[in-house]
């Protein structure tokens, strides 16, 4: 093999290798963006769900101290009516 043929066909073979690692490369940036996308995406929406939750709970804790009052209240009326009976 003359090493002219054997310099042609290195750099046949490197530039057919550039151009795969190139494609694989492309490919690889592609899938991380859709990863590090959806990561966010997963984010933004446990976020909103935490949001959510805390809003409910903060719900749940005012309809609590609502039915305390109403309790506390009704209780406090009895207590009344009982004292002032003969």
């Amino acid at each position: 093999m003359p090493p002219e043929y054997a310099k042609e066909e290195y750099e046949k073979l490197r530039g057919e290798l550039k151009e795969e690692f190139g494609k694989l490369r492309e490919e690889y940036n592609e899938k991380l963006f859709k990863l590090k996308k959806q990561n966010q995406e997963e984010r933004a929406r446990e976020e909103e769900r935490a949001k959510v939750t805390e809003k409910m709970l903060s719900r749940l804790w005012m309809e609590r101290v609502v039915y305390i009052s109403i309790i506390i209240g009704a209780v406090s009326i009895l207590v009344t009516i009982i004292m002032m009976m003969p």
